[in-house]
């Protein structure tokens, strides 16, 4: 039985830089293309690693990347502050992180993308209901085989269950792969002109986009 600050209804998949794909298969997962987990080791003030943090490495044998190691431990790694008595190792802490990187713009189009995060879906795309809240995309298997929520760690019989997922650039089903983000520019025809209205054709962007178009707004400037 789990208890506590932990997730415990499906898998936290994270991706960190570069171009992923990723498959969180059964239960309700959590997907991020860009975030990280980061493993460093952070020295307190306090006994027992209390109190606040004065230094930071990632490494026994490197010096501090930020902060510092205490009195008489320039140019010191952590290993050798320890060593030379300066540093209590009870005082050492492993902190472990999700950190955000800075990633380029999407690249999908390119020949060798750098950031392409795509969250693959055993499914063909009429199987799934996907929803925007906040900065994620719900990604529900709402039909289909074995369709119906996975919670819990199930999911058998190719369920997905209901994925919460972040800062991927695709999904990618059994049939289709969708591209997220902000659609193309349509293609504007010529105006005809009437009594008092114009008539304006145009042609949709090519592509699958999500969210989905819903509409498109046409601002009508007149010449002076």
């Amino acid at each position: 039985m789990l208890s506590g600050n932990v997730w415990g209804d499906g898998n936290i998949l994270i991706g960190g830089a570069g171009s992923d794909l990723i498959e969180g298969r059964g239960a309700d997962d959590i997907i991020d293309g860009d975030r990280y987990m980061n493993v460093r080791l952070s020295l307190r003030v306090g006994p027992n690693g209390s109190g606040a943090e004065i230094g930071s490495t990632d490494l026994m044998e490197h010096a501090a990347l930020s902060g510092n190691f205490g009195a008489g431990t320039t140019g010191m790694t952590l290993q050798q502050a320890v060593f030379a008595g300066l540093v209590d190792p009870g005082n050492i802490v492993i902190v472990r992180e999700i950190l955000t990187p800075t990633v380029p713009a999407s690249d999908c189009a390119a020949v060798a993308p750098v950031n392409c995060d795509t969250a693959l879906f055993t499914g063909p795309r009429a199987d799934y209901d996907i929803t925007v809240v906040g900065d994620a995309m719900i990604v529900d298997h709402a039909r289909g085989a074995g369709a119906g929520g996975g919670g819990g760690g199930g999911g058998g019989g190719g369920d997905n269950g209901t994925d919460t997922v972040r800062n991927v650039e695709r999904f990618q089903f059994a049939d289709q792969t969708v591209s997220l983000g902000v659609p193309g520019v349509p293609t504007i025809g010529t105006a005809v002109a009437g009594s008092g209205f114009a008539i304006v054709n145009f042609t949709p962007p090519t592509g699958t986009v999500l969210p989905a178009i819903s509409s498109f707004t046409i601002n009508v400037r007149t010449r002076r």
